[in-house]
């Protein structure tokens, strides 16, 4: 399964969504239509709602969020004293894709959001 996680700023704007998803799935040589579905973490389940509504949403808790970000490729600092975490959009996507997951796309950005591209072998 193909899973995008997204991070972002909170009231991102839904062109920034599209735009970062677009270029992740060029860079992963894929379509939405490969897609499971989008993973949001749960401290932006309010962007998740009214953005890429036609896609299937997975809102992921802080313990696997946590989890997942220990196999991220990219940190940031300023991301980790905000969050707990150092790449929301890397750790979204793997821990929606499962424990044996790995990223396709590290975490990319268009205007105030980031999104990342993992493949796993179990649903979200």
């Amino acid at each position: 399964m193909i899973v995008a996680g997204f991070g972002c700023r909170p009231g991102a704007a839904t062109d920034d969504f599209l735009s970062a998803l677009a270029e992740a799935l060029n860079i992963a040589q894929c379509d939405a239509s490969t897609l499971a579905c989008v993973a949001f973490p749960h401290f932006r389940a309010a962007e998740a709602a009214t953005t890429l509504s036609d896609l299937p949403v997975a809102i992921i808790g802080q313990p696997a969020l946590e989890q997942a970000c220990l196999r991220a490729e990219t940190h940031s600092a300023r991301t980790f004293a905000h969050t707990g975490l150092t790449s929301v959009a890397e750790s979204a996507a793997l821990a929606a894709a499962g424990p044996g997951s790995r990223l396709l796309v590290r975490r990319i950005g268009a205007g105030s959001v980031t999104c990342a591209i993992a493949i796993g072998e179990r649903p979200a």
